[in-house]
C-alpha cells in the first residue's frame, strides 16, 4: 500500500469511527423511548450514501466475483441458510429472555416502543429505512472495519511476521463483533446477545460469498421480520 493511500485510509477510518462507529456505543437506553421506521430518516440516508462510497472505494475486493450459475446458486444458498439460522437463534434468545423476565418479546427492552407500519406508505418508508440500515451495517461492521484492521495490523505490519496471523485475525473478528453487539446496548442485554450472534452469521456469509449484497439481503429480511414480530 502506498504511503499517501495509507494515510488517506487512516484518516477515513478515523472520521468514520468518530462519527458513525463510536457514538452508538454510548447511547443511553434511558433516553431512547421510541423507534420509528415509518418516518423518513436523513441519518439512515446519509449512512446509506456512506456505505455506497465505501463499497465503491474498496471495489477491488469484489472484482474476483464471476457472475455465473454457480455464483448465483452459492449466494442463494447462503442467503437462505444465514436467514434461517439468524431467525432461529433470534427466537431462542427471545424465548430465554421471556423466560428470564416473564415478559413477551423482551429481545428489545420493554422501555423502548417500536412503532409498527399500519398502511402502505408506512410499509414503503420502513422498507427503505431497513434497506439503508442493513446495507450500512453490513458495509461498516461486516466488511469495512474487519478489512481495514486486517490490512493495518497484519498485511502491512512486518513486526508480526513471526506471530501466527490467525490469532490476530480471530482477535480482530472478536473486536468487531463486540463493537457491533454493544452498539445495541441501549436496547437491552438480550439485544446485545442477539446482535452478536447475528453479526457472526452475517460475517461468515460475507466471507464465504464475497458478496456484500447477499448478507445485506438476509439482514434486511431479518430486520423486516423483527419489525413485524417483536
Amino acid at each position: 500500500m502506498k504511503n499517501h493511500s495509507f494515510v488517506l485510509e487512516i484518516l477515513l477510518f478515523s472520521l468514520i469511527s468518530m462519527f458513525f462507529i463510536i457514538p452508538p456505543l454510548f447511547v443511553d437506553g434511558q433516553f431512547v423511548q421510541k423507534i420509528d421506521f415509518t418516518l423518513f430518516s436523513v441519518d439512515n440516508l446519509s449512512h446509506f450514501l456512506l456505505a455506497i462510497f465505501l463499497v465503491y472505494f474498496y471495489r477491488n475486493y469484489f472484482k474476483s466475483n464471476i457472475i455465473n450459475l454457480s455464483f448465483i446458486l452459492k449466494n442463494f444458498l447462503f442467503l437462505v441458510f444465514s436467514l434461517f439460522f439468524v431467525v432461529i437463534t433470534s427466537n431462542i434468545v427471545n424465548l430465554i429472555a421471556e423466560s428470564f423476565y416473564n415478559i413477551e418479546n423482551f429481545i428489545v427492552s420493554n422501555s423502548v416502543f417500536v412503532n409498527k407500519p399500519i398502511n402502505f406508505f408506512d410499509y414503503l418508508i420502513s422498507i427503505f429505512n431497513l434497506i439503508f440500515a442493513a446495507f450500512f451495517e453490513e458495509t461498516i461492521y461486516r466488511f469495512y472495519v474487519p478489512v481495514f484492521l486486517t490490512s493495518c495490523l497484519i498485511l502491512n505490519n512486518p513486526k508480526i511476521q513471526g506471530i501466527p496471523k490467525l490469532i490476530f485475525r480471530i482477535l480482530i473478528e472478536l473486536f468487531v463483533l463486540l463493537i457491533f453487539a454493544f452498539s445495541h446496548r441501549y436496547l437491552g442485554i438480550f439485544s446485545v446477545i442477539n446482535a452478536a450472534i447475528a453479526h457472526l452469521i452475517f460475517r461468515l456469509t460475507l466471507i464465504f460469498t464475497n458478496n456484500i449484497f447477499t448478507s445485506t439481503t438476509a439482514h434486511f429480511i431479518y430486520n423486516f421480520y423483527s419489525l413485524l414480530c417483536y
